[in-house]
């Protein structure tokens, strides 16, 4: 009888252990592996490297990054929409969909003439609603920001 609890109490492990296992060990593909309606999300940030990437599941987050270890960039997907963006043209982005099923950056910071130096700074001005109503520009990072609003 004590060889069977014991043997039960392994089995109970490992089947605690699984999901654990799964997000240690993701399913990982290169190449164009990246499936349509990811794609969709990830061309929508102008990347060129997307037909020689390695794309990574980690169950409600997809990695993406190129092969070509030059570029710096990557891409992490929540539940199959954008959520972080680190892009040589771009910067680093946070995602938000705004009411439709459009995504825009919510927070982004650039390296804007490319010395490696992250010096602006733009965030999204929503209403209590959630609508996108303009952005706040930081040009220099100084606090000396900018409104624009959108026009409806």
């Amino acid at each position: 009888m004590k060889e069977i609890i014991i043997k039960m109490k392994q089995i109970i492990i490992i089947l605690l252990l699984l999901p654990s296992l799964s997000h240690a060990f993701p399913h990982c593909e290169t190449g164009d592996a990246l499936l349509p309606k990811y794609k969709a999300q990830a061309l929508s940030i102008n990347v060129t490297w997307m037909k020689d990437a390695t794309y990574c599941d980690f169950g409600n987050y997809q990695i993406i990054i190129p092969n070509d270890s030059s570029i710096e960039d990557i891409i992490v997907l929540k539940n199959g929409r954008l959520f972080l963006s680190k892009t040589t043209s771009l910067g680093i982005n946070l995602w938000q969909r705004y009411g439709s099923s459009k995504q825009l950056p919510y927070i982004t910071v650039q390296d804007w003439d490319q010395n490696d130096t992250y010096e602006r700074l733009d965030y999204s001005i929503i209403d209590k609603n959630g609508n996108l109503l303009g952005n706040v520009h930081d040009k220099m990072m100084n606090g000396q920001t900018k409104k624009v609003f959108f026009q409806k």
